[in-house]
């Protein structure tokens, strides 16, 4: 997305978006329905039923690491570019 001259924080607003649907789903997987889980995170309804498989995948911890992450990457934006400096994508990975 960023080579195709999307601005960084509008992808930031993407991957947080699929995060918190994420973590959303991991809280409500196991008391609710796939359809309730995806009407609670914001999924579209043509694919509730693939939310909570994808949020099963994660542990707890990945999820905050992934949340921190995600953070100290804003906060790297916001920066002004000289303070830039490398963030980690590396908790991603399930």
């Amino acid at each position: 997305m960023l080579d195709d001259g999307m601005e960084a924080l509008l992808v930031l607003a993407r991957i947080v978006r699929v995060w918190r649907q994420l973590f959303i789903g991991k809280g409500l997987s196991t008391t609710r329905s796939a359809r309730e889980v995806a009407a609670a995170a914001g999924v579209p309804s043509l694919r509730p039923a693939n939310l909570s498989p994808a949020a099963k995948k994660y542990e707890w911890k990945q999820l905050a690491a992934g949340f921190r992450e995600l953070l100290n990457l804003d906060r790297a934006l916001n920066r002004p570019a000289r303070t830039l400096r490398p963030v980690s994508m590396s908790c991603y990975g399930s």
